[in-house]
């Protein structure tokens, strides 16, 4: 699948080549006409075309954005970049100031509303001409738009669910570029498999940065099996003895750590101990996560909080057991092996308290520091005396009925793994897993996109799955679980009638969804595969209008999740 792949973005990387700036940093060349700026010339011919820039992790592609974006102004146009997070905004707004003082708007839901304007109305009246922000800011009514540059273009969260509109900003953005006649990058480390697809059948350009940056080399990633760790060494504590040597080694001697857990809170849920009692909450009917820093029983799909009953309301026993770990409780036990000073956080609750920014200024002072997270700290951060990455649970994720599980848990072990080794020092990664066969654990020891893709889109064109194909989810929703099964089999049967012979589309369902209830409401689903998509949603549109009765639905086009 590769070699020709490979070569063609491989040898323009090679054109504008890598040099070192006179401020002593390492950067891309922006030699005329060649590499990524020759390539992005469409500017003055006001040319649209997508470029999937895909660089290892640490190879210099925001550089490459600073460069492309310095063509653009020269040229007298705008530019909008997007980020998937919010946290991600003040790094990349502190590197874009550096080089255009003055230009920089900043546009998202964490400012107040009169910043938004603010910023908002300077970008339409063209006295600020770069727009940064996450997916919202796709939208932002840059003036004279030049340039589209979206950052990690393979994270989920630029798909819009709730509330409306619904939209996936990557594809908005391909689509604005299309309509402003403007180019479009797509900037990442570990490609979507979309996009992916789209350079090998030639709908994208292909713009491969292959190694990093002079005097930064790749880490050397090794896999933990956790089974083995617990049978044979007895080991039952969150750390692996490799990776328990290793932080104390790392700490020693004045470097940084970080070691990741995608699951936020002390416990995943608290069970009475006599009667296995869970409590859950009432409109979601899931486990309660529980948070020992206010002391709070939480629902993180609606937000419900309580506090913990001293007694189990099934038989009266006051013992409870803690079942599961999340990061404050990983924070707990790291005590015994690093100083409480030393210890960071950075997930949700602490961004809501502290900031993101207020963490991670906090750690990048601390020499011997650990920076415990969720996936928040897997992506965009840049911390040059990082040594050492540690995965405490690379399975999270693995287990979800859902064909891009694989996908998604390889591009967070990839993408965490390049917080490791980003200067002279070559960093190293620990993988805690029970699953080391997996072919997303296996591939992303050497960050392998290709051998990954290889196999994953096999099976994917073998199923009709995305990107072969397009898919439709349809849920039914409300507050009489009786109705809503009862609809959305009534459905089932309508769109089988229509379609008996399966040429507009194949039906996969219906069912329970995975989260059955929902702020209190009821849920099924049921998806389509098809390659009319536009006849579908109009079929479904027409069935679901005359459906009747106490419900309401939705529908996502090509759903991530």
């Amino acid at each position: 699948m590769g070699g020709g792949f490979r070569g063609r973005g491989y040898s323009r990387y090679r054109q504008y080549g890598c040099g070192r700036s006179h401020a002593g940093e390492y950067r891309p060349n922006k030699g005329p006409g060649g590499g990524f700026e020759g390539d992005c010339r469409g500017h003055r011919k006001s040319r649209y075309e997508t470029s999937l820039l895909w660089g290892v992790t640490g190879s210099g592609k925001t550089e490459v954005y600073l460069n492309a974006t310095e063509y653009a102004r020269k040229s007298g146009k705008g530019v909008l970049v997007l980020v998937p997070e919010i946290a991600l905004t003040p790094l990349l707004r502190q590197r874009f100031e550096q080089r255009f003082p003055g230009e920089i708007a900043i546009l998202h839901s964490g400012l107040k509303p009169g910043e938004r304007f603010d910023s908002w109305r300077r970008l339409l009246s063209g006295d600020l001409k770069i727009a940064i922000g996450p997916r919202s800011a796709i939208f932002a009514p840059v003036q004279n738009l030049g340039l589209i540059i979206v950052d990690e273009e393979h994270e989920t969260s630029y798909k819009q669910d709730e509330p409306p509109p619904y939209y996936n900003a990557r594809d908005t953005a391909v689509m604005r570029g299309h309509i402003e006649s403007c180019p479009v990058v797509l900037g990442t480390a570990t490609p979507s498999s979309e996009s992916y697809q789209n350079a090998r059948d030639g709908k994208y350009k292909m713009l491969r940065i292959p190694e990093r940056v002079p005097g930064a080399e790749l880490p050397a990633v090794r896999i933990v099996d956790m089974a083995s760790e617990h049978e044979e060494q007895k080991n039952f504590s969150p750390f692996s003895n490799l990776l328990r040597e290793k932080l104390v080694e790392t700490i020693s001697s004045g470097h940084r750590a970080m070691l990741l857990l995608n699951r936020r809170g002390y416990s995943s849920y608290l069970q009475c101990q006599d009667c296995g009692f869970i409590p859950t909450c009432d409109d979601c009917g899931i486990g309660l996560t529980y948070h020992s820093v206010d002391k709070t029983l939480r629902c993180h799909y609606c937000g419900h909080e309580e506090r913990p009953s001293d007694k189990c309301p099934n038989c009266g026993n006051s013992e409870f057991l803690f079942r599961g770990r999340g990061t404050q409780r990983i924070e707990e036990e790291l005590e015994e092996l690093v100083p409480p000073e030393k210890i960071f956080r950075l997930d949700a609750d602490t961004a809501r308290w502290q900031g993101h920014a207020g963490v991670l200024a906090k750690y990048s002072k601390t020499q011997g520091a650990v920076l415990i997270g969720t996936q928040m700290i897997a992506k965009g951060h840049d911390f040059p005396d990082v040594s050492l990455v540690g995965v405490l649970n690379a399975d999270i994720g693995l287990a979800i009925p859902d064909f891009r599980s694989g996908e998604r848990i390889f591009q967070l072990l990839t993408q965490v793994s390049g917080r490791a080794g980003r200067s002279d020092i070559r960093g190293e990664v620990i993988i805690q897993t029970y699953r080391p066969d997996s072919a997303a654990v296996d591939f992303s020891v050497n960050g392998d996109v290709e051998s990954f893709f290889e196999i994953e889109l096999k099976a994917r064109e073998e199923l009709r799955y995305p990107p072969f194909g397009r898919m439709l989810r349809v849920i039914i929703r409300g507050e009489d679980p009786s109705e809503v099964r009862t609809s959305i089999f009534r459905l089932t049967r309508e769109l089988a009638r229509i379609d008996r012979e399966g040429n507009k589309y194949r039906l996969l369902g219906p069912a329970s969804c995975p989260l059955t209830k929902l702020r209190g409401k009821y849920r099924w689903h049921l998806l389509l595969k098809t390659e009319r998509l536009g006849t579908s949603v109009t079929i479904v549109k027409r069935l679901l209008s005359n459906m009747g009765g106490d419900i309401d639905f939705k529908l996502i086009v090509d759903p991530i999740t």
